[in-house]
């Protein structure tokens, strides 16, 4: 049971560490192909957009960013979900790492509140990988540009939308984990026994209660 919470523990930590390094990297999801006709003074070789920001430090609701500067309003919109479905995977990430180690150190408990974090793991990571994928390839109508842009034409995948992919499956590995190695069923059954244990109230009225002997005096 520790077993599996442990497994869990280092899982989860590894999710943690790849999506911050995602997050903080303003070139993490896509990098502009050295072809693109949006290649020039705003957009050198090497521009990128991350997750959170592109390589300049503009958020997507930033007016220099290039989804606000080129009117591209669906593009923005998605791009805004899948920050905050990463920010969600994020911290449900950091507090599996820490309800593994509770779980580890208590003989197996927490297993249901860990599986709980896992699931909302795979679903935030799942909601933002597909976004993120559908950012770059959806075809959508950008005000400025007067025109369909989709990003794929312009770009290329790095390994943010990877990451999140990872995650994803990650934590379907780590809810198999949890229910492979007992911790599930030892937290119901423990929970079962907690519900069945007398109390001191029912021992009290369980005791029969003594009645004196009048012969006796």
């Amino acid at each position: 049971m520790q077993t599996g919470h442990i497994l869990v523990g280092i899982l989860s930590l590894v999710c943690v560490v790849f999506l911050a390094a995602a997050l903080g990297d303003g070139r993490s999801v896509i990098i502009i192909k050295s072809t693109s006709s949006l290649r020039g003074a705003s957009y050198p070789d090497g521009y990128g957009v991350g997750v959170f920001t592109d390589a300049r430090g503009n958020d997507w609701r930033d007016t220099a960013h290039p989804t606000e500067v080129l009117g591209c309003t669906k593009h923005q919109r998605r791009g805004v979900a899948v920050a905050s479905f990463s920010v969600i995977a994020i911290v449900a990430s950091s507090a599996a790492v820490v309800v593994s180690l509770l779980g580890a150190s208590e003989g197996g408990k927490f297993g249901m509140v860990n599986a709980g974090l896992q699931a909302l793991m795979f679903l935030s990571f799942l909601m933002a990988t597909a976004l993120g994928w559908d950012v770059v390839e959806g075809k959508f109508y950008c005000h400025t540009l007067k025109a369909d842009l989709k990003l794929k034409d312009h770009f290329i995948y790095n390994y943010g939308v990877f990451f999140l992919l990872a995650g994803t499956i990650v934590s379907l590995v780590n809810i198999g984990l949890l229910a492979a190695t007992g911790s599930l069923s030892a937290q119901a059954k423990e929970e079962g026994a907690g519900a069945h244990e007398p109390t001191a109230e029912a021992e009290a009225e369980a005791v029969p209660e003594k009645k004196e002997d009048p012969s006796a005096n």
